[in-house]
């Protein structure tokens, strides 16, 4: 037997062990290095499977994974061309895999370690044009982003198409694109109409895109083809707007359910001068209402209510099955200062089933705060058994539909939170801005607060500067249904409006990020970094905190401004837009760029 030099084999050794250890090292980081001579020049392990990169365009029959104890774990069919090949397989952590291609030049195999947690995979990315880069910071008295609801993403019910709401320019447009081939199937132009509200019908058939400008309008479009099918104009009910886009009506919101009825919050707002004791004041009015239609035909099946609502639309949530409607109001009007109400309707035949009001903290009931109301938002569970309601100012409750319904309204909450502290003897310190509800497949509410910030006294321009950043900014909360904090995570950056994404499965939560945006404070500790840009998606099957639930985090050049997630959770689609880093008036530092990502 030929001797091998102890040299030799101290290095083999040491090789093995970087080999054994550069996975778990790495953390999520998970590309294995290649074997001498074959074509692979990486392995990702995904969360659904793993990706195969090669060197070279390969006619590749069949890909196989075996386990370490030699079992195949999975099988696939390739049978064409290709660079790259996506597996899909569940993997344990740790534990070494070969995969074995069968392709044209002959057959070849490579190994690699699965790493402790999976890595996001770029698939692909689709440029959308030029735009005006966004601001990084905002005047004091000012709201963190600017008034921007056109960039958005709907992934479609079959998870075949996502609509991306977009601009380019002065013109504003809705293209529809292939979750899996990142191809543009078409798009349709929409002038100076901004997107507000998007939403596929329940067959993935239509597309409802709602629209914010002079006149308010829903639009549906067919799918496949881009041919509009009707439309509804929201402004004859509401009003029309003037030249100035603060004046515009919009469509705020536009939910579907499985009987393929649409429901449609439609809002205007507008300023009225007058004074009041000599002193001259600036008074908001509004005109809302709320509508259901039969998408397939665009027929109008029932209006609530009959005359328009002096209270702006926060939202419309629905059961799945359409049986339960919530339509969500606050602020103010004129000089009556209106608690925040939420209207539950019969989804059938648009009667008031109920309606739940939570009353004003102090001070913002104090008469100088003429535009400081109660916003209340209300969520459905997806069985339709639970309501929760939020209120901006952190205040988070949980009702018992059916407890609800027999007492009009007027039901217990199960349990009641403060995800904030809007006061602090009697200060108003700083409150949650933006904060959302999502429900996972083991009924668990998931809940993320947005900024801080402080009530206008006598006006926007005399704002109070918060002395110090709220603790409990920019975090998740998850509860169990009787009320226990499970977790809490802060994130590293802004999540625009709040908007987290859970799969329909449960399984995932997909959470879009942007720069840190405060007003300037006294002490202003909050970093505005691109470095946070981005978007992370946790897997809520996995026992612990957030952070053990972390799967990765994926860092994009610009802000995320948002994000959906396929129904099987395989796919993620997120649009990013460019942004000013320097907060002087000049564009100086550009970064980023107005695409949209898709993940694995």
């Amino acid at each position: 037997m030929e001797r091998i030099p102890l040299r030799n084999k101290l290095l083999a050794a040491s090789a093995a062990l970087l080999l054994f250890f550069l996975p778990l090292i790495s953390g999520c980081a998970s590309e294995a290095a290649k074997s001498t001579g074959d074509p692979i020049t990486r392995v990702v392990f995904t969360r659904t499977g793993a990706g195969l990169f090669f060197d070279k365009t390969l006619d590749v029959t069949q890909v196989a994974v075996v386990n370490k104890a030699g079992q195949e774990v999975s099988s696939q069919a390739v049978n064409g061309n290709v660079n790259q090949v996506l597996l899909d397989f569940g993997w344990e952590p740790n534990e070494k895999y070969q995969f074995e291609i069968d392709a044209a030049p002959g057959r070849f195999a490579t190994t690699a370690y699965a790493p402790t947690k999976p890595s996001p995979l770029e698939l692909g990315t689709l440029e959308l044009g030029e735009v005006t880069p966004a601001d990084n910071a905002f005047k004091r008295g000012g709201c963190p982003l600017p008034r921007d609801p056109q960039r958005r993403v709907e992934i479609s019910p079959d998870d075949r198409y996502v609509a991306i709401g977009c601009q380019t320019g002065k013109v504003h447009m809705v293209r529809i694109a292939d979750v899996k081939t990142h191809e543009e199937l078409w798009k349709q132009e929409l002038g100076e109409d901004q997107i507000s509200a998007m939403a596929f019908s329940a067959d993935s058939g239509c597309l409802l895109v709602g629209l914010e400008g002079v006149e308010a309008k829903v639009r549906c479009f067919d799918t496949t083809t881009g041919a509009e099918k009707w439309s509804y104009t929201a402004s004859d009910d509401v009003g029309k707007g003037e030249k100035s886009p603060m004046t515009w009506p919009l469509i705020r919101d536009i939910v579907v359910d499985s009987m393929n009825r649409a429901f449609v919050a439609a809002e205007r707002a507008w300023f009225e001068h007058k004074e009041v004791e000599g002193v001259p004041e600036k008074f908001v009015h509004f005109a809302t209402k709320f509508y259901c239609f039969d998408v397939a035909s665009g027929e109008t099946l029932w209006v609530y209510p009959e005359e328009t609502l002096d209270q702006p639309a926060r939202g419309i949530e629905a059961s799945p099955d359409g049986k339960y409607v919530l339509l969500s109001n606050g602020m103010i009007s004129i000089d009556v200062y209106h608690e925040g109400v939420v209207y539950c309707l019969d989804g059938e035949g648009g009667t008031e089933l109920w309606q739940y009001s939570i009353p004003v903290l102090y001070p913002f009931t104090k008469a100088e705060h003429h535009y400081t109301g109660s916003y209340i938002t209300g969520f459905i569970s997806p069985d339709g058994a639970y309501v929760t309601m939020l209120d901006h100012d952190g205040r988070v409750s949980v009702f018992d539909m059916a407890k609800m319904m027999a007492a009009k309204g007027k039901a217990e909450p199960l349990w009641e939170k403060s995800l904030s502290i809007p006061l602090v003897d009697g200060l108003a310190v700083g409150y949650t801005g933006d904060a959302t509800v999502e429900y996972t497949a083991e009924g668990i509410l998931l809940v993320n607060t947005g900024f801080t910030y402080a009530p206008a006294y006598g006006g926007v321009e005399l704002r109070p500067l918060p002395l110090l950043e709220y603790s409990y900014l920019n975090c998740l909360f998850m509860y169990s249904w009787d009320g226990e904090l499970l977790s809490r995570y802060r994130l590293e950056g802004y999540c625009p409006n709040a908007k987290a994404v859970v799969s329909d499965d449960g399984m995932y939560a997909v959470i879009p990020i942007g720069q840190t945006y405060v007003p300037d404070t006294l002490l202003d500790s909050v970093p505005r970094s691109p470095e946070t840009h981005g978007l992370c998606i946790f897997d809520l099957r996995r026992e612990g905190c957030w952070t053990e639930k972390l799967d990765w985090f994926f860092h994009t050049e610009g802000p995320v401004l948002g994000v959906d997630i396929t129904s099987d959770g395989k796919h993620v689609v997120a649009i990013e837009v460019p942004v000013d880093m320097d907060p002087g008036p000049e564009v100086e530092k550009v970064v980023g760029s107005h695409r949209v990502h898709f993940l694995n």
